[in-house]
């Protein structure tokens, strides 16, 4: 069964399935594979690299690790603590749903960033610093990434100190849609 098939019976969706595909004895035959659209997708899945596994590297981008959580937005913070600070806190209730938090990791359940919101399906990713999202996007920080807006702002540190940095976070949040609607 094709990702899209296994998808859309995931979601309980039944698949259309053409007549030539079902067997002689009524059951469904496998779907034909998809033919490989370029040499990239006939290698099948790039390994993930992480860059403290290849630091030269430079397409070597880091990994997140997700939180728990369910809701639409992902907050990808640099460090543990940003997550439990007032700042955080008075951030994450200006959404109409609460947050996911990720962070940075190198550990064993640590993905990328793309993979999250694929699997996830968030529609927003609001990073703190720039610094964390050049790690996490490498040299060209994209404006969407899947069906995420991305907006960066500064990181907590910054924004614990500077009040023009927490206004310019403030006015990037709600530009980008991720803040409710009052």
């Amino acid at each position: 069964m094709t990702d899209r098939f296994a998808y859309l019976e995931a979601l309980g969706i039944p698949a259309f399935v053409p007549r030539d595909a079902v067997s002689g004895d009524g059951r469904e035959a496998a779907p034909p594979a998809r033919p490989a659209s370029s040499a990239e997708d006939a290698a099948g899945p790039e390994p993930e690299v992480t860059a403290r596994d290849n630091p030269g590297k430079a397409d070597a981008r880091a990994t997140v690790s997700l939180g728990a959580g369910q809701g639409s937005c992902l907050f990808l913070a640099g460090a543990e603590t940003d997550e439990a600070s007032p700042l955080a806190s008075d951030l994450a209730r200006v959404l109409a749903e609460p947050p996911v938090w990720s962070r940075l990791a190198d550990d064993d359940g640590a993905q990328r960033l793309e993979a999250i919101i694929a699997e996830r399906l968030f529609t927003h990713v609001v990073v703190f610093g720039a610094a964390e999202a050049q790690l996490v996007f490498g040299e060209s920080i994209p404006e969407t990434c899947g069906p995420a807006r991305v907006t960066v702002v500064d990181d907590f540190a910054r924004l614990a100190k500077d009040a023009g940095a927490r206004k310019s976070c403030w006015l990037a949040m709600k530009a980008s849609g991720v803040v409710r609607k009052s």
